[in-house]
């Protein structure tokens, strides 16, 4: 597939859509749309406007043998702080499946928001509407209409594409007497030894670096979380091309797709990862923090500091939490495990700008490249500083780069498992004539301990909605005894007095 289309005026349009699309969304479908220039996925042909990233447009080719062999015009709607929200969803082409230019109701589009995976892409939304648009399952938007029916819109799909103005505008090299076909990525086909018409080969599912969208079966007019059927893919390359891991994903969806017609395991199970992720996301951003100690706002800069609680989403659909090795050169906790985070500066306005901020000079994070979710309350670290952890979700492209004069190595640690006693030892400890319960944990080959690992388990515990497996808080405890000693410090004003734990 060929994209016929300016990069310069795709960064021009980015210049002047400033008020529409966040830098994050913009460089998040900029990186999107080279991606499918280099790596086109079959049966679509799709690109942005230039003058508004935020609007795309795209062209299905239906596959070979089915009722839907023509050329549906269609696009998709971003919202401005995409990918962290799911975009609109029509196809302009009369289809026999979809009503023309209306919103679908789709797991993928914006109908659905709860079960948006911000991990998904431009390409694993196309490939899921491509495969329920192939399927008869009704949802909002949908039409009945019989096979020939839909066999005569395929026919005159290409002329009506022709009369639309919209897609003369987007697709000049498309508006040609006969479809061109050479724009699409189409899978090898194998002639048949029975018929002198060609058919498709066997398709074996691409492996992709996210899970593909679910694609909805109706229920009251809405839907139900359903696997998407696979799109074949583009295997008209080399043989020795498929590696290993191509062969070992094919194995994977086979002995899933088994244990699904044999009932050993249901679709709840497959998409349960997904619902956990979107539900803890939910309650993050529903969190309200302890009401902070009277007085806190009066104390000086010079005594607060904020760490960010960066997440991100893995393959598995579990959430990561984003950790640093201290260099080895810093002045205090050398070469421990620590969030990124640092005291407060003079030119931050409140404790999130703190932790953005350090969080830029630590390990290279842009503010555009996550979403602030909630601010826990105030904690104390062990050398007297009032520390507010500040809790965001990264963009799945987002790489941390960590700055070797304060970072030693970067690494990510699964946050459920600081929900768990598998990999936790611990102490309790008196501190400021208050009861501490110290928790350390060996994750990904590291030692996670003290002040951190109170911040990360924490928000483990409100990300999940449950308690640790082990006694979170010392006896006489319901929670971290900061505020209490925050308390202590603004009335004595001792901010200097620390113990080291």
């Amino acid at each position: 597939m060929h994209m016929w289309f300016d990069l310069t005026a795709l960064s021009r349009s980015i210049s002047h859509e400033e008020g529409m699309a966040s830098l994050g969304a913009s460089k998040r479908l900029q990186k999107e749309y080279l991606s499918l220039k280099k790596n086109p996925p079959p049966y679509t042909y799709t690109k942005p406007l230039e003058s508004n990233i935020l609007e795309w447009h795209y062209v299905i080719r239906g596959p070979p043998d089915c009722p839907y062999e023509g050329y549906y015009h269609g696009k998709l709607i971003f919202p401005s702080d995409y990918p962290f929200k799911p975009p609109q969803i029509r196809m302009i082409t009369p289809n026999g499946r979809f009503q023309t230019d209306t919103r679908l109701c789709l797991s993928m589009s914006d109908f659905h928001p709860g079960s948006w995976n911000p991990a998904w892409h431009v390409e694993s939304i196309l490939s899921g509407l491509l495969s329920f648009m192939l399927e008869d399952t009704p949802t909002t938007g949908s039409v009945k209409t019989s096979t020939a029916e839909k066999r005569l819109f395929a026919q005159k799909s290409h002329q009506f594409n022709l009369s639309n103005r919209k897609f003369q505008e987007v697709f000049p090299e498309l508006c040609t007497p006969e479809p061109n076909t050479s724009l699409f990525f189409m899978p090898t086909t194998t002639p048949s030894t029975t018929t002198s018409n060609p058919t498709p080969t066997v398709a074996t599912p691409p492996i992709q670096p996210v899970q593909a969208p679910i694609v909805k079966e109706a229920t009251n007019g809405h839907a139900l979380p359903k696997p998407a059927a696979p799109i074949p893919p583009q295997n008209n390359r080399p043989r020795t091309a498929l590696s290993l891991n191509h062969w070992f994903g094919i194995a994977v969806v086979l002995v899933l797709a088994w244990l699904v017609s044999s009932r050993a395991m249901s679709k709840l199970d497959l998409i349960s990862p997904a619902i956990a992720f979107m539900e803890a996301i939910e309650r993050l951003r529903a969190h309200v923090a302890i009401a902070s100690p009277a007085g806190l706002d009066g104390i000086s800069y010079n005594h607060k500091a904020a760490v960010l609680v960066a997440l991100k989403l893995d393959r598995n659909q579990d959430l990561q939490v984003l950790l640093t090795v201290r260099s080895r050169h810093m002045r205090t906790f050398a070469g421990e495990v620590a969030l990124a985070g640092g005291r407060r500066d003079s030119t931050d306005a409140d404790e999130v700008e703190n932790a953005l901020r350090e969080a830029h000079e630590e390990v290279g994070l842009l503010a555009e490249s996550c979403e602030v979710l909630t601010v826990l309350h105030p904690m104390v670290s062990r050398n007297g500083l009032i520390v507010t952890p500040v809790v965001a979700l990264l963009d799945p492209a987002y790489v941390a780069v960590p700055n070797p004069s304060e970072v030693g190595e970067c690494f990510y640690a699964p946050l459920k498992s600081f929900l768990t006693g598998n990999e936790r030892s611990g102490w309790d400890h008196t501190w400021h004539a208050r009861n501490w319960r110290m928790h350390m944990f060996d994750l990904s080959g590291h030692r996670i301990a003290g002040f951190t690992a109170g911040v990360v388990l924490e928000v483990a515990q409100i990300a999940y909605g449950q308690r640790a497996s082990f006694g979170a808080y010392a006896d006489n405890e319901t929670s971290i005894p900061d505020i209490k000693i925050i308390e202590n410090f603004i009335a004595t004003g001792d901010f200097a007095r620390s113990s080291k734990l």
